[in-house]
């Protein structure tokens, strides 16, 4: 299980995002047209037509409060009415003098998120993005991945004009040929369709600090709109790989230890 590639040879990687805007009525009216329409759910679908389970109309300040409510916990997710606030990454390195590993990390946050982009495609990280299949090469790894990170990525590079670099130029290619992109959450489900697992069940399976010790991912919207606190974020955020690349090895059944400079 998860052979493809030694553990020194993987590019341990997790984003957060938010919301477009704060607000919902931020946005343009045809963006709120487009978000309430995108989602053939209950709730949005009470707040198209304005009327209630009871059949009565909501007031005004009772659509407004939906609006909002359903943008605050569904636009982060959606690269169409989302953005990135942090690209973290971890590589593994052997421990030649305590055993086990070292994980160097390194994280990409900005309030101007195609400025973040670039330098994610741009600086060190260019070759291991660029040449996926490459005699050195590095496979990416996230938890849920194909589903979020990913995608998410790649849309929102194309959104701000950048080119997306080869690993995530996947589009037209045969899930067997995307051996460069590892999906911790698939690997898991043993190719069990509903048998979806969060990062945090993992951790508490195999008795491992979860990342979810200061926030969680529903509260990074706030925590970047309302408490202006990118760095709180990025440090969430670099717990999630370390907390990912942790499992990665109970996975394989490899019991070495990972440390990071920090001490965390």
């Amino acid at each position: 299980m998860l052979d493809l590639k030694p553990v020194t040879k993987i590019m341990f990687l997790d984003i957060e995002t938010t919301s477009k805007t704060d607000k919902f009525e931020e946005i343009d009216e045809k963006l709120q047209e487009c978000f309430l329409k995108r989602f053939k759910n209950k709730s949005t679908s009470e707040i198209v037509k304005g009327v209630g389970p009871d059949g009565k109309k909501y007031t005004k300040p009772q659509l407004a409060k939906m609006k909002e409510e359903a943008w605050s916990s569904t636009a982060p997710i959606f690269p169409e009415f989302g953005r990135i606030l942090c690209i973290s990454v971890g590589f593994l390195v052997p421990d030649q003098q305590n055993g086990g590993f070292t994980m160097r990390r390194v994280s990409f946050a900005n309030d101007d998120e195609k400025i973040l982009l670039q330098e994610f495609v741009s600086g060190n990280l260019n070759q291991i993005l660029n040449d996926p299949n490459g005699r050195d090469s590095f496979a990416l790894c996230a938890h849920n991945g194909f589903i979020f990170d990913f995608p998410f990525i790649a849309k929102r590079l194309i959104v701000n004009g950048i080119k997306p670099p080869t690993a995530f130029d996947y589009s037209e290619m045969k899930p067997w040929e995307i051996k460069f992109l590892i999906d911790l959450k698939k690997s898991w489900a043993m190719n069990v369709f509903d048998a979806s697992v969060s990062l945090d069940t993992l951790a508490s399976i195999f008795n491992i600090p979860s990342s979810k010790d200061d926030i969680d991912g529903s509260e990074v919207k706030d925590i970047y709109w309302k408490e202006k606190d990118l760095p709180r974020i990025v440090r969430y955020c670099e717990k999630d790989i370390l907390c990912l690349a942790r499992i990665y090895l109970k996975v394989k059944c490899m019991d070495e230890e990972i440390r990071v400079p920090d001490g965390e």
